[in-house]
């Protein structure tokens, strides 16, 4: 059996896994972006995770991304959104509709394929819910991340 990352040309393809390492307090009914502190893998190096939190890819082509941004409050919410964006502007979101009484942890999982390509283009994750005062939690029952690998080349 070959390993993929031995095969000529794929010993760099861009993929990541990032999560974050502090509750980060947010402002409520706002799109946010998730600090994601914690690179778990960053193969070729794309994923910027001490100033701006994005993927910036050098290879043109086509991504699978994920992200979650994991939120809470100590008030009730009605709505949680996890968001991709793409070059600063919103591209894909996914949302969580939850009934009034429910409290702690909320998640809105969103999932794509993205066109990135390989110089300018670069995506980050946000995150938006309508508790007053929100966070986004690190513990075991709720936690940020995000990951992206390319699946296409252009």
């Amino acid at each position: 059996m070959t390993n993929a990352a031995t095969i000529s040309g794929f010993s760099s393809v861009p993929a990541f896994s990032a999560t974050n390492n502090t509750n980060q307090s947010i402002s409520g009914s706002t799109w946010t972006k998730v600090s994601l502190q914690v690179k778990e893998f960053d193969t070729a190096n794309c994923f910027d995770n001490t100033t701006n939190y994005r993927f910036q890819p050098n290879v043109a082509g086509y991504y699978q991304v994920s992200g979650v941004a994991g939120s809470g409050g100590s008030a009730y919410a009605t709505r949680a959104q996890s968001g991709i964006f793409k070059n600063g502007s919103l591209y894909k979101f996914a949302a969580q509709n939850m009934s009034s009484t429910y409290i702690n942890y909320f998640v809105g999982c969103v999932s794509c394929i993205v066109y990135l390509n390989g110089t300018t283009d670069y995506i980050e994750l946000y995150g938006w819910t309508d508790v007053p005062t929100p966070v986004f939690y690190v513990n075991g029952s709720c936690q940020s991340y995000f990951t992206a690998a390319l699946i296409r080349s252009a």
